[in-house]
């Protein structure tokens, strides 16, 4: 009989930083400052990122997993939309492929921390030393 004990849980902590990080990303629209002009960001991208990064805080905040998925599907949609119509002018997501590529980037980071969240590790009991797996 193997003791399950539980690791301690980083993904509200993550997901709240990468929030802060993307929340903050839209500087490079709102700031006209030459060295963050690197990224091609309208307006209305930095308000998606602004409200997605507040919405995926509140989600981190609170312990809700699954935000962290509509956040990074939101997101992901948002880059490959201003990715396939590079060249068009769509009102609500215009910007360069830089900003498609930052929305698309952003939007997998929240993925990968809610496919990597924590599992209980499976630990064998004493005398029980067969090959289990540890899920760390």
């Amino acid at each position: 009989m193997s003791d399950i004990t539980t690791q301690p849980d980083r993904t509200r902590g993550r997901g709240f930083i990468l929030s802060f990080f993307t929340a903050l990303s839209s500087l490079f629209a709102l700031v006209h400052y030459i060295p963050l002009g690197f990224i091609d960001l309208s307006t209305a991208g930095a308000v998606v990122l602004i409200a997605l990064g507040l919405i995926g805080a509140v989600g981190s905040l609170l312990g809700v997993r699954i935000v962290l998925v509509i956040v990074g599907c939101a997101l992901i949609f948002a880059g490959v939309v201003r990715l396939v119509s590079y060249g068009h002018t769509i009102g609500t997501i215009s910007g360069g492929v830089s900003a498609g590529a930052l929305m698309a980037g952003l939007g997998i980071a929240y993925l990968a921390i809610w496919v990597q969240a924590r599992r209980p590790v499976h630990r064998p009991a004493a005398g029980d030393e067969k090959g289990r797996e540890w899920y760390t």
